[in-house]
């Protein structure tokens, strides 16, 4: 009995297959057969492919200034430098964000690249302005993410307006680049600014369900917020805080706990020391549906201790000191568990470190483009065809 070909096998068999399968493994059979590559760069087959990698996702660490990328793998055992597939020519001098298996940043003279390390394939993005080269890093906020809805992937600039009429830092401009359209868009003007700290590992974003979240810092109020911005409609708002009780309560890390927003809150005891508190936010939106998950002493996790991530599954990344150590802690289980040391990464010369929940894909930075532009050029002779028509009524009159 003869094996089936792939000439054989129905398409919906060879979609189910493929789609199990890892990025490094699915881009090498684009070469198989025509059949193949056009099923595996098909925009369909890529959601697929995706929706299925996210059980499998790995955590990647950034050490910023100039620093490799590095991607620790879900059993913690094994650090691949790279990723395991080449780096760019243009060196990483800041992350914006991660989604969907595309990494956005700042590489070199300051041009904002977006990159999928997994295929290889990168996309300049125009720059928002002739003076965000002018602006301090520390200065510029900055957001990345996709919306499930509109299919659209978006990157936001906040960076504070400063001139003589209005007070210093008390006003940000917002611009806004969708991926492909070619140019930026200014919102209005938001009454949040960014402060030294908001660079820092603490700050970084939270995606949920198509909506970005920040700790930014009130201009009115002067206290710290979580402020949102939904990708679909383009509107901030703020996220209600849970009540922390009596003590000061300092924001460390905003992240995704099993689908639902997360904070890591630093509490000072007296007594104790820094205490540190896991809150859940269950029901989105409602203040009340905030619930403190653990709390537990830094005393336990060493000197020093500098968290870096709340990751995912509950578990914190965090390092000691200024050193290379490099540990995990089960924060959910904190009764029973240790604190776990992780191999030397060599990154202890970064005074900032970005990490984030990485799931690799097959989304294709230049395919967005090219799709955005097919369509706005659809909307383009769909209106120029109506005009046309207009014109000839008219002319009949």
């Amino acid at each position: 009995m003869s094996m089936p070909t792939t000439s054989t096998l129905p398409e919906e068999l060879t979609s189910e297959i493929l789609s199990r399968l890892s990025v490094k493994l699915v881009s090498r059979f684009k070469s198989v057969c025509k059949a193949w590559r056009t099923l595996i760069t098909d925009p369909v087959f890529i959601k697929l492919h995706l929706n299925r990698a996210t059980t499998t996702a790995a955590n990647n660490v950034h050490g910023r200034y100039y620093q490799p990328l590095f991607a620790l793998t879900r059993d913690y055992y094994s650090i691949i430098n790279g990723y395991g597939y080449g780096r760019m020519k243009s060196p990483i001098e800041e992350v914006i964000g991660f989604c969907n298996g595309l990494l956005c940043f700042i590489g070199i003279e300051r041009a904002i690249i977006l990159w999928n390390p997994s295929i290889r394939e990168y996309q300049i993005l125009p720059d928002p302005s002739t003076q965000f080269r002018r602006l301090r890093r520390l200065q510029v906020g900055w957001g990345f993410g996709f919306h499930p809805k509109t299919g659209e992937y978006k990157v936001i600039r906040i960076a504070p307006i400063h001139t003589r009429k209005q007070n210093r830092g008390r006003l940000s401009e917002v611009k806004v680049y969708t991926v492909g359209s070619g140019s930026w868009r200014e919102l209005e003007n938001i009454p949040y600014r960014l402060y030294d700290e908001s660079r820092s590992p603490q700050a970084q974003q939270a995606l949920i369900n198509g909506v970005l979240h920040w700790c930014q810092c009130s201009s009115e109020t002067s206290t710290n917020v979580i402020l949102s911005f939904d990708i679909a409609d383009e509107q901030f708002r703020e996220v209600p805080r849970p009540v922390f009780g009596e003590g000061p309560a300092r924001i460390r890390n905003l992240g995704v706990l099993r689908g639902c927003l997360s904070m890591l809150v630093e509490r000072q005891k007296m007594s104790l020391g820094s205490v540190y508190e896991v809150w859940v936010m269950e029901d989105y939106g409602l203040k009340e549906s905030w619930t403190k998950k653990i709390n537990f002493s830094s005393s336990i996790l060493g000197y020093n201790f500098r968290p870096w991530r709340l990751l995912d599954n509950g578990e914190i990344l965090y390092r000691i000191g200024g050193g290379n150590m490099i540990r995990l802690f089960p924060s959910l289980k904190c009764e029973t568990a240790e604190p776990r040391s992780l191999h030397n990464w060599g990154i202890h010369s970064c005074r900032l470190v970005y990490v984030a929940d990485f799931v690799g894909s097959l989304v294709s930075p230049k395919q967005i483009e090219n799709r955005v532009e097919k369509e706005q050029g659809k909307k383009r002779d769909e209106g120029s065809t109506l005009s046309t028509e207009k014109y000839k009524k008219l002319k009949r009159r």
